[in-house]
């Protein structure tokens, strides 16, 4: 032990040296120049490169997981062009919507609807209707009708240009996990009303309000909204268990940012084999359970075999004599 912790004191001893060495000059001498400043020089030579502009985030990119490294290469080979998928899936989103409306996502919703630029008098004033919509997995359903009077209302907005407070949004529950889950959303499509820097919701459902362009211009236009009551409960924003939706939330986002980085294909192979596993343990028989004998237990002693049973009486079994024969066998 003492010959370790040596030779590592040494090993430190000499890498601080040659260290010292490396950062140690000679200083200056008569005769030279005064040099400048090594700093401010540094500073200006010094660019920084493109890939120093990247964020950190960018590593944990599905993207770039998915083009690049084995698993890309593996699709490759297996002649899936996964560039050309993706940006098919891209083309039909944009297909689906609206684009002049805003995409809100898990990334950008903090930004865009609680850290607003406003003044005093637009956070007073300022209404998100955003729409949540299950189009993009329910083509032909309830929710494709609901996106299209959406937009048709925002374009009658535009044109009259009436209600420039109202801010109109969009999110595709599909992908958005983290602000649906704190906001205890679990279907859709859905019509939300957020005020106060998303701090005051109104939520309604498909059944509660018309497809109509003009009579959801016209609720806006009336703030008709108002006269429901927001979402009160411990659970909402401001509530005493608020925080209990907020981590919940962020632990299904991270779930589901894994999972996505898993192929259909191979996540339909997992959850099919492991639902077979499952099967099978649940409807499997018991083993019968083998009777163990118990040391120094003594022998049963055997039973003595029953007796037969007694024989019937011979006049019983035996025909009655006659009393002819009686009477021969009784002379003399």
């Amino acid at each position: 032990m003492r010959t370790f912790l040596s030779l590592a004191l040494s090993t430190l001893l000499v890498v601080a040296n040659v260290a010292q060495a490396q950062y140690m000059s000679e200083g200056w001498k008569p005769g030279q120049p005064v040099p400048s400043n090594s700093l401010d020089s540094a500073k200006a030579a010094y660019t920084p490169s493109k890939e120093s502009s990247k964020t950190g985030g960018s590593l944990f990119d599905v993207t770039s997981l998915i083009t690049s490294g084995p698993l890309g290469a593996l699709l490759s080979r297996s002649g899936v062009n996964v560039t050309e998928r993706l940006e098919q899936m891209k083309a039909e989103i944009a297909k689906l919507w609206d684009p002049r409306i805003t995409m809100i996502t898990d990334d950008n919703y903090e930004d865009l609807v609680v850290r607003e630029v406003l003044t005093e008098e637009e956070e007073l004033d300022r209404i998100w209707l955003i729409i949540i919509s299950v189009t993009a997995a329910q083509k032909d359903g309830i929710s494709s009708i609901f996106d299209k009077k959406f937009d048709e209302a925002y374009n009658m907005t535009l044109e009259a240009g009436d209600l420039p407070e109202v801010r109109w949004a969009r999110i595709d529950y599909m992908n958005v996990t983290r602000v649906t889950t704190k906001w205890n959303v679990w279907r859709g499509p859905m019509l939300v009303v957020a005020s106060n820097r998303g701090q005051t919701l109104r939520f309604y459902s498909a059944q509660a309000l018309r497809p109509n362009p003009e009579l959801m211009r016209n609720w806006l236009l009336e703030k008709r909204y108002l006269d429901t009551p927001p979402w009160s409960s411990i659970f909402a924003p401001g509530g005493k268990r608020e925080f209990l939706l907020d981590w919940f939330s962020i632990g299904f986002q991270k779930f589901y940012d894994y999972t996505t980085m898993i192929p259909r294909w191979l996540f339909l192979v997992l959850t099919g084999t492991l639902g077979s596993l499952l099967l099978n343990l649940m409807h499997s028989k018991p083993k019968p359970k083998a009777q163990k004998k118990s040391q120094g237990a003594k022998p049963v002693a055997a039973k003595p075999a029953a007796s037969p049973a007694p024989a019937a009486a011979s006049t019983a079994t035996t025909p009655a004599s006659s009393p002819a024969k009686k009477r021969k066998n009784g002379r003399k």
